[in-house]
């Protein structure tokens, strides 16, 4: 009888360590930032997923921390080597991304077998592919726009027309007149920051590095002209200098600046002030005039990566049928999320043609969706963060008159080759 009591326990811990292995064979980890945001769309897309395979079933331990929390604990865990600590899928932002696949190629999955990237945006696949390997699903845009108060242009002369694929010069002229006319500050940001500048380079198909990954600052024209175009809104005083985030986003809401050029994740920031209904617009991004400038431009945005695990083909399975095709899934995300992804067909959809009354019937989403399109390439290099440092701490210098152009690029270039070369 004793033996086959041990037998029956047996029988049982295998059946429920069985069901339990079962259960967890479809189980991906996930490590993401900004439960509203990112992990609200991986949550999505994972309901969009089941609905299509309900004998086969994802379920998702997501793992939210802060971006910069995030980026460190994952170069902590590559660093061993271990695959078990590895995430299945992590988010990271395409500015240091190229950092993390140039570093560690090996821990990353390619997926251009089961992605089709020619559906997305160029300037997103190009941050996320190493030779004639695509290692990335891209998700949201940052694309830009000027998003300005159509009725303070208005009290100074202006329409929505004579914002339209302008140059930063007449940016400028149009400020100083607006700033004239009606005593606020055409633009806000922050100009120890490296937000705007940034901004207008990618503008001009221009980073920080070459493609073979030099360091491009020294007589890099577009980088001296992105200078300029700072610092003669500031000598013109049409600029609301902001101090932080919290500054910035009062001078918009609060009336105090006319506009601000800033990527599609700052309209739900515009729309927190429901009282000023149809006073937004959004136009394209001014352009440098120096043949290299176009109207549109990137600022932020992030993409998802399957990690080398054992779940991985589950993880590529996932992310495959979802973020890397779902239509009417983008449709879903920009309703109940607000994400402005960075799938082109989508925008064909419903939710991205319908007219939105904050900003006065304007079909912003097809506008974002046209601007991202042309989006220039640019390559942002495994050093990216150094060489961004290096340029912010000399930037109150430049403004003051105490450098130059050349002098603050070129100490800056200096900078990062002494710690590449260390």
């Amino acid at each position: 009888m004793k033996f086959f009591k041990t037998l029956s326990i047996l029988a049982v811990l295998l059946a429920i360590f069985g069901c339990g292995e079962k259960e967890n064979k479809n189980l991906l980890k996930v490590w993401a930032w900004d439960p509203n945001f990112n992990i609200k769309a991986i949550n999505l897309a994972s309901e969009s997923y089941n609905k299509k395979n309900p004998e086969n079933q994802v379920e998702l331990e997501i793992v939210e921390m802060s971006r910069l929390d995030l980026e460190q604990k994952l170069v902590t865990v590559l660093s061993t080597g271990d695959k078990s600590t590895y995430p299945d899928i992590v988010l990271l932002g395409d500015r240091n991304a190229p950092m993390m696949l140039n570093t560690y190629t090996q821990a990353f999955t390619e997926l251009q077998d089961v992605i089709n990237h020619k559906d997305f945006a160029p300037y997103k696949v190009n941050g996320m592919t190493i030779g004639d390997k695509i290692y990335g699903v891209p998700f949201d845009t940052g694309v830009t726009g000027i998003y300005y108060r159509k009725d303070i242009l208005e009290k100074a002369g202006y329409s929505e027309k004579d914002l339209e694929n302008i140059t930063w010069d007449r940016f400028v002229e149009i400020g100083k007149d607006v700033k004239d006319k009606t005593k606020i500050d055409m633009i806000t940001f922050v100009p120890n920051e490296m937000t705007m500048f940034e901004t207008i380079l990618q503008s001009q198909g221009s980073n920080y590095f070459n493609s073979d990954e030099s360091v491009n600052l020294v007589g890099n024209e577009a980088a001296k002209d992105s200078l300029k175009t700072i610092k003669n809104m500031l000598d013109n005083k049409i600029v609301k200098q902001a101090i932080d985030w919290t500054t910035f986003v009062g001078a918009i809401n609060g009336g105090t600046a006319a506009s601000s050029v800033s990527g599609s994740w700052f309209t739900a920031t515009v729309m927190s002030v429901p009282e000023q209904k149809g006073l937004w617009r959004i136009a394209p991004t001014p352009r440098v005039e120096n043949g290299l400038g176009v109207n549109t431009s990137n600022e932020g945005g992030s993409s998802w990566y399957v990690m080398n695990t054992d779940n991985k083909d589950l993880a590529k399975k996932f992310l495959s049928e979802t973020l890397g095709s779902d239509v009417d899934l983008y449709q879903t995300l920009l309703t109940e999320a607000g994400v402005v992804g960075t799938y082109i067909p989508a925008g064909k959809g419903e939710a991205y043609s319908k007219e939105v009354e904050f900003f006065g019937g304007q079909k912003i989403y097809q506008d974002f969706i046209k601007w991202m399109s042309s989006v220039p390439n640019v390559e942002f290099g495994r050093y990216y963060g150094e060489v961004s440092s290096n340029i912010m701490m000399l930037l109150p210098s430049y403004y003051n008159g105490k450098i130059s152009e050349d002098e603050l690029l070129k100490t800056a270039q200096e900078k990062t080759e002494q710690l590449i070369n260390k």
